[in-house]
């Protein structure tokens, strides 16, 4: 009975590697029909995505002007008040000195100057 032992072990290791073959080798015609399959339907939606990606971009490009026509006024009125400041401290440079002492342009209550440039508004 021992005799008999090692054929029987030699065919049970032989049919364990065809099968560990077979189950492998159909996840590979698997993966191998679906990346065929995946590769065609790339080709077919290539027009489709091309023209998604350039209507994308175009409403980007318009959100982007709109968004520079709003903010336009906005950045041209902090950049006028800016220059104000500016040309107030290089040409009276007593009152920027009196404000910093608590004179005419004291700070407010929250301790910011209302037009400064520092200071959040």
């Amino acid at each position: 009975m021992l005799a008999a032992l090692p054929g029987w072990r030699d065919a049970a290791m032989i049919l364990l590697c065809i099968e560990a073959f077979v189950g492998t080798a159909a996840v590979g015609v698997a993966l191998y029909a679906g990346l065929r399959g995946l590769a065609e339907l790339v080709l077919r939606l290539r027009p489709w995505l091309f023209q998604a990606r350039l209507t994308t971009w175009q409403v980007c490009e318009r959100i982007n002007g709109v968004m520079r026509s709003v903010a336009r006024p906005f950045v041209r009125l902090h950049s006028v008040a800016a220059g104000l400041g500016r040309a107030r401290r290089a040409l009276f440079p007593s009152s920027v000195q009196r404000a910093e002492r608590g004179g005419i342009l004291s700070p407010s209550s929250q301790g910011e100057f209302p037009l400064s440039e520092g200071g959040s508004q």
